[in-house]
């Protein structure tokens, strides 16, 4: 599964303070890529407070999840495109 993210998505996630929606958009596989949902959720409940982060969500168009960045801090948040696509392309962990 190649793995890209938008260009310009760290600044969206900064400049849309009320929550963003990370989506996995054209998998190959849709149970893996829930699984790596499952998986980056569990390494960003670290970083970021949990009741923040929704459970990942099946849809037509890709699993999805919503964070509300809330108070969390910008080096945080920058950290979560990475933890998303070390786990879709099966890495263990992006910040460890």
């Amino acid at each position: 599964m190649a793995i890209t993210v938008a260009r310009g998505v760290v600044t969206r996630i900064r400049n849309h303070s009320d929550g963003f929606v990370l989506q996995v958009s054209e998998a190959d596989d849709e149970e893996r890529a829930m699984t790596a949902l499952v998986a980056a959720r569990k390494e960003l409940i670290e970083l970021i407070d949990p009741s923040l982060i929704t459970d990942p969500l099946p849809s037509g168009d890709g699993p999805w999840i919503a964070i509300d960045p809330n108070d969390t801090p910008a080096r945080l948040l920058r950290a979560v495109p990475e933890v998303m696509r070390a786990r879709l392309s099966g890495r263990e962990s992006a910040t460890r």
